[in-house]
């Protein structure tokens, strides 16, 4: 590396610790060869930020504003139509300097960007838009900037999850809505797993989002993914009792359903360790504790392949059946013995005695 290349290194790093900070000063001394120079260079090759990146992402609206109203004004048609191309630059995530903002909740340097007309649909590494890191961040004002600027909700990530998806997970009900408002039939979508945002808000415990997608967007309650899960079975599997009892009791919602495995309600309570959820089940409905799977499984062999031991002793308390063998001939003692669950073991053991 030659004496010129080390030093314009070296002085980019102070030039990178000038934009984290947001000193201006420090760019306006610096001379025009070097201003262009180090606006399009990389601060480092693994994260591949350049100094719009690094502004955006500390909230250093000053330095946004220098580079685009000082630097690009006053140097000609060469800089002039190459700003946009900067101002939308990518890092090693893809993320844009408006992706930077937007996740990192800096609403002025969001609307200074938008006013610079860079592309507020851009996506990130995984398909992700700027609209959807400020869903997962929860800031309103964000969200509502970039849907001004004409950010489409509708758009989804490699996953197959939108914008809407995402506010449902977050269990942010103004966000909610006001995605709802921009366009009605936005809960009408599936992921590629065939996973609906009453899944996503069913198994994250947003109680308030749920009875919302249920009240006033009539979503079917009974909605199956790919595996045949409903929104019911995922709010049992993470032990969201209260919001389980909701579906049931207010909307309706099918105790009875089975998942393409044949698991049951109690079969994905027992698999889950949620002791509140399999007691839940067992106190209020009458539901078959030996109910057995496709593969002859019981919700005490769910529990004992998983080592969840209080689940075992709840559901041994309730009268589950020891002796019962699923389809390879495993009892529920000789599941915990082959995965080493000891003291299952000897829970299991008390019975035969």
């Amino acid at each position: 590396m030659s004496t010129k290349e080390k030093d314009l290194t070296l002085n980019f790093e102070a030039v990178c610790r000038a934009a984290q900070k947001g000193n201006v000063d420090y760019f306006r001394g610096i001379s025009q060869h070097f201003r262009e120079e180090w606006l399009v260079r990389k601060c480092n090759q693994r994260s591949g930020d350049n100094i719009l990146h690094i502004a955006a992402r500390f909230g250093r609206l000053s330095i946004l504003e220098f580079i685009a109203k000082e630097l690009f004004a006053s140097h000609g048609m060469k800089w002039s139509v190459k700003k946009l191309e900067i101002f939308d630059s990518i890092n090693a995530d893809r993320k844009t300097p408006l992706h930077e903002a937007a996740q990192s909740d800096h609403l002025d340097c969001v609307q200074f960007l938008l006013q610079q007309k860079v592309n507020v649909d851009s996506m990130k590494r995984a398909d992700w838009t700027p609209l959807m890191l400020a869903i997962a961040k929860g800031n309103k004002e964000v969200v509502l900037q970039l849907l001004n600027a004409s950010a489409n909700p509708a758009l989804v990530n490699k996953d197959g999850w939108n914008s809407f998806h995402l506010a449902c997970r977050e269990g942010n009900l103004e966000i909610v809505k006001l995605l709802s408002d921009t366009k009605a039939d936005l809960w009408k979508v599936a992921s590629k797993n065939g996973r609906t945002p009453l899944h996503t808000a069913a198994l994250h415990g947003c109680k308030d989002v749920v009875h919302w997608l249920l009240e006033s967007c009539q979503h079917p309650v009974d909605a199956e993914d790919s595996c045949g899960n409903t929104p019911l079975m995922d709010a049992i599997r993470m032990g969201h009792t209260e919001v389980a009892a909701m579906m049931i009791e207010d909307f309706k919602a099918n105790i009875m359903k089975t998942d393409r495995l044949g698991y049951q309600l109690l079969h994905v309570a027992a698999q889950s360790g949620h002791l509140a959820s399999v007691t839940y089940i067992l106190i209020n409905f009458a539901v078959d504790i030996n109910a057995v799977s496709f593969k002859n499984i019981t919700p005490l062999h769910l529990a004992a392949k998983e080592g969840h031991k209080e689940i075992i002793s709840c559901l041994l308390s309730h009268g589950a059946n020891i002796y019962l063998q699923d389809e390879m001939g495993r009892t529920a003692l000789n599941i915990v013995e082959n995965n080493n669950h000891s003291d299952c073991v000897q829970i299991l053991k008390q019975q035969y005695s």
